[in-house]
């Protein structure tokens, strides 16, 4: 058995066409594991065929309504399983990769993090944002939820913290390094920023609030980030966040 993921948008919303699309599903033998509405006139499946020539006919089916066109149907990839689970389509723009999210959207934003860098072993993540936004906040919740360790090289979290070491505990794949570069670059010390050239040159995941400053002091460029991230305030219109979980100091180390 292999998963898909089909989506289709609407053109005219007659009554019964949902059950009509998971009859035809059902009649051709494939599984539905996942629905999803993605807006008012999208819908999102999972499926799983017992083999991709399951598709054929599923795809000439679909292709026949008059109500409905399909926008895709491929193997799932991880923002694919982000829409189903959370309803909505996270759309990047730019090269890097740019995504825009509010505060009132902390839980999608987490879970974002927590694939892509579970995808993409040596990911360096920039997320820029207003003060008191939840930068570090949303770093650190990322990494617990992507089952990492983490370590804070530069951070205003808690307390001002600027490292000139760290352990080579820290040292490899598993743990990710987050960066405060406003911190890093104007108010730590020259040992810091040697550190900081080293980390920042290593094969490590990287969660970078501030990225902008690295491009201005150091001289990168967009393309050097895996992922770039706006994360804004609350807006009118838009819902407030819910707290985020208290995380354990255990698993992270400060001093």
């Amino acid at each position: 058995m292999e998963k898909y993921y089909l989506e289709y948008r609407i053109l005219k919303n007659r009554l019964g066409l949902l059950g009509d699309i998971t009859s035809i599903l059902g009649m051709l033998g494939i599984n539905i594991l996942l629905i999803s509405s993605l807006s008012p006139n999208r819908r999102a499946f999972l499926v799983e065929v017992p083999t991709p020539e399951h598709l054929t006919p599923l795809k000439s089916t679909l292709g026949l309504s008059e109500n409905l066109e399909v926008l895709e149907l491929h193997p799932p990839n991880y923002l694919d399983l982000l829409a189903l689970r959370h309803g909505r389509k996270i759309l990047a723009t730019g090269d890097p990769p740019t995504y825009h999210f509010h505060r009132g959207e902390l839980d999608v934003l987490i879970d974002f993090i927590a694939q892509t860098v579970n995808e993409k072993h040596a990911a360096i993540i920039g997320i820029q944002g207003p003060p008191r936004v939840g930068k570090t906040e949303v770093a650190i919740a990322s990494c617990v939820q992507a089952n990492k360790r983490w370590v804070l090289i530069s951070s205003t979290f808690l307390r001002q913290v600027a490292r000139e070491k760290i352990s080579q505990d820290y040292k490899n794949i598993d743990t990710v390094l987050i960066i405060d570069a406003l911190t890093s670059m104007y108010r730590a010390s020259s040992t810091h920023k040697k550190l900081l050239l080293e980390v920042l040159s290593s094969n490590q995941p990287k969660i970078i609030e501030h990225p902008q400053v690295l491009i201005n002091e150091l001289g990168w460029k967009t393309p050097d980030f895996t992922t770039l991230i706006h994360l804004k305030g609350e807006e009118e219109g838009h819902n407030k966040t819910s707290e985020i979980d208290p995380v354990p100091f255990s698993s992270f180390d400060i001093s």
